[in-house]
């Protein structure tokens, strides 16, 4: 349904968007600390764990068949063509859009976030002369 390529699409800036949070969070860490989160991020992102947390959100919240007509609509839509989808699917899509975005949302989050702190660790301990002792407090 597209999601592959959307995460793709979407990586560079993804990555980027961590890199000035980090940076923001942590005056701690010097901008080649932040550099090389991203390149390891970008070199060790697996896009297969993200599209399957969204492969089992669906198939939570939807049997095959609704898949299937799922897929259709998107092909559809792919095509230019106007997708048509059931009541009875428009139904519980609607019932469950914003839990369905929820998991989604939330477990790509979970993947993203301990493959980012594993990476921060990793490089932490590579270079700490990348990471300036906080400054105490009052002073």
């Amino acid at each position: 349904m597209g999601s592959r390529k959307r995460i793709l699409d979407g990586l560079d800036k993804s990555l980027e968007d961590g890199k000035e949070k980090m940076l923001k969070a942590s005056p701690d860490i010097t901008p080649e600390f932040a550099d090389e989160w991203v390149k390891r991020m970008h070199a060790r992102t697996n896009v297969d764990d993200y599209v399957n947390v969204i492969v089992s959100v669906y198939e939570k919240h939807f049997n095959n068949q609704q898949i299937e007509e799922l897929i259709q609509a998107q092909n559809d839509a792919n095509d230019s063509k106007t997708p048509t989808i059931s009541p009875e699917l428009k139904e519980k899509l609607s019932k469950e859009n914003t839990a369905i975005i929820s998991e989604v949302v939330g477990g790509c989050g979970q993947v993203g976030a301990k493959l980012g702190a594993d990476i921060a660790a990793e490089i932490q301990k590579e270079h700490p002369e990348w990471v300036h002792e906080p400054k105490p407090s009052g002073v």
